[in-house]
């Protein structure tokens, strides 16, 4: 027994003949049709069953959200029937794909088949041009899965929009972060820089960098004031920045700002701490 991609052979005869048996009123051009809608799209999976190197098994599953996944079709050759092929197919999609909620749509026939695989069934009607047919509308929770593997874009972007909608129903209103920043150039060529992007009523300063031949003469706190005056004068309220090392650590507090906290010893560098300095611009 062998369970493998099979996306890219879909649209073949061999499969035609296992997979028109979930199809309604199978024919190979809507067989072929249905396929090039499959396999050009990124959410839906299809994989095989192999049995003595013959296709016994197909089943069709797609991505709704994040967890949620949806059977689009699972058939077994007749000749491999009732041998747990298709209970087999189900349950390598959950242990293999990150599912949470597993779904399937399906008629009077094959809605046994799923409540034998532990879905549970609701009947409705639909409504279509040709009259009114029941339906069973079938939902399979799984159990939650912990595992170690890497994340996605697509579930990292989820992620990030599930944060923005908490953030919408505090009520708290959106606001892109802006880059502000001066540069100080001698010959065409910068000795300096200060620059950070705002956060509401906070501004990050991420970074102030002076030439080494140009420091301890005033310039960062110059470079400094002026990115203050800047964000101030568009209702920044507070700037906070990390500073890490041993080059000249009372600058900030020269200029008004004050540690809110220490990683001490943050690298293999003894004394070398990790400082969150702070400041309020009123």
């Amino acid at each position: 027994m062998t369970i493998k991609n099979i996306k890219t052979q879909f649209n073949t005869s061999a499969v035609f003949r296992v997979f028109s048996s979930c199809m309604h009123m199978p024919t190979w051009d809507k067989f072929i049709l249905k396929a090039a809608e499959y396999m050009s799209n990124d959410a839906v999976s299809i994989l095989g069953y192999y049995s003595d190197n013959q296709i016994a098994g197909v089943i069709v599953v797609a991505e709704q959200a994040n967890g949620v996944f949806e059977i689009k079709g699972i058939a077994v050759d007749c000749k491999y029937r009732r041998q747990g092929i298709g209970k087999v197919l189900i349950k390598y999609v959950y242990e293999n794909f990150p599912v949470s909620l597993l779904t399937a749509e399906t008629d009077d026939d094959a809605v046994y088949f799923y409540t034998q695989c532990g879905f549970k069934a609701e009947k409705f009607t639909r409504i279509s041009e040709n009259g009114e047919y029941v339906r069973y509308k079938c939902v399979k929770q799984i159990k939650m899965q912990i595992t170690d593997r890497d994340i996605t874009k697509k579930e990292l972007d989820d992620i990030y929009a599930d944060f923005t909608k908490i953030e919408i129903q505090d009520g708290v209103p959106q606001a892109p972060q802006v880059r502000h920043q001066f540069v100080a150039e001698e010959n065409g060529v910068i000795v300096g820089f200060a620059s950070g992007l705002t956060n509401h009523k906070w501004f990050y300063l991420t970074d102030l960098w002076i030439h080494e031949d140009y420091r301890r003469q005033g310039l960062g706190a110059k470079l400094l004031g002026m990115l203050e005056d800047k964000i101030k004068s568009i209702g920044i309220k507070h700037i906070y920045t990390w500073t890490t090392g041993f080059i000249n650590p009372n600058f900030y507090e020269n200029q008004g700002y004050y540690i809110f906290t220490i990683f001490e010893n943050f690298c293999e560098v003894e004394g070398y701490h990790k400082i969150g300095y702070r400041k309020d611009l009123v």
